[in-house]
């Protein structure tokens, strides 16, 4: 009996150590897997921070070019670079060194294409200017001396109306007092050298037509927007070059393989003077 009851004991002794053996492997295991998810999560936040760096260096270095050189660019870096980049043009590509580590064998760099944008719609080209700011339009290469546009406010709670400056190709200018829309109060200025054109096209709640110039002869039309925001857009599918749109694909590469990449856009506008440039040159004193 006494016997029995002995290996009995044991028999319940060598269960309470698998039992306490299974329990630690467990928590051991579930510790385990914590490390490993966060080194992951850690893993694969830095890979995409370096690939998301890589993509804004290489769109950083290039918004800074001069349009003439981004000019050339667009028939050097159109993306037509094959699998893999396998035929991308040196000079479309800003790779950066990141092997500070001899440990480290992961490389990053920027694949850059560059495209020239003159109109956005089909039917024109469209931006929105902010109250108080202003934006510049070529218009140096229409064939005729107008040009129709329309607008609206992009809060209709916050009517807004536009007033614009013509530098011409000679070098003169002329100030077009602005232009109101139709269902708001008269302002101050007359609306001289327009006239109104298709109002409610496209959805626009005005629209005007700019006029009287020789063939050619207008260079710059630059655009303030008073009272509110206002979404423009000329109607013309034939306007020069207005800007260029750069995109950057970040990519990390190890052992000959792109492991991770980020994709940024940027746009670059033609080079314009800021809004203080037109009141400088009608100021009788100093400009504070």
């Amino acid at each position: 009996m006494s016997k029995n009851i002995l290996n009995q004991q044991k028999g319940q002794a060598l269960l309470f150590v698998i039992v306490a053996m299974t329990l630690a492997l467990a928590v051991g295991i579930n510790v385990s897997v914590n490390t490993l998810s966060t080194v992951s999560r850690t893993s694969n936040t830095d890979t995409a921070s370096r690939a998301l760096a890589a993509a804004e260096g290489g769109a950083e270095q290039f918004i800074v070019i001069p349009t003439s050189t981004l000019s050339t660019l667009t028939a050097t870096c159109n993306g037509s670079y094959g699998a893999n980049n396998a035929s991308v043009p040196a000079s479309c590509v800003v790779k950066f060194d990141t092997n500070l580590l001899s440990s480290d064998n992961i490389k990053a760099q920027a694949v850059i294409t560059v495209q020239s944008y003159n109109t956005n719609k089909a039917n024109g080209y469209e931006v929105t200017i902010k109250k108080d700011n202003l934006d510049e339009v070529d218009v140096s290469t229409l064939a005729a001396a107008s040009l129709d546009f329309c607008w609206l406010p992009t809060d209709n709670a916050k009517p807004s109306d536009l007033y614009f400056i013509v530098y011409k190709k000679d070098g003169t200018l002329d100030i077009k007092k602005g232009f109101k829309g139709a269902v708001r109060p008269a302002l101050p200025y007359s609306p001289t050298g327009f006239t109104t054109a298709n109002a409610g096209n496209g959805g626009y709640h005005d629209c005007a037509t700019l006029t009287g110039y020789s063939t050619g002869n207008i260079k710059r039309l630059r655009v303030y927007s008073l009272q509110g925001d206002s979404k423009v857009e000329f109607l013309s599918t034939v306007l020069p070059t207005q800007g260029y749109k750069i995109t950057s694909f970040g990519q990390l590469i190890n052992n000959g393989k792109i492991t991770a990449s980020k994709t940024v856009i940027v746009y670059r506008s033609i080079p314009y003077l800021p809004g203080a440039f037109d009141a400088g040159i009608y100021t009788l004193g100093d400009l504070n």
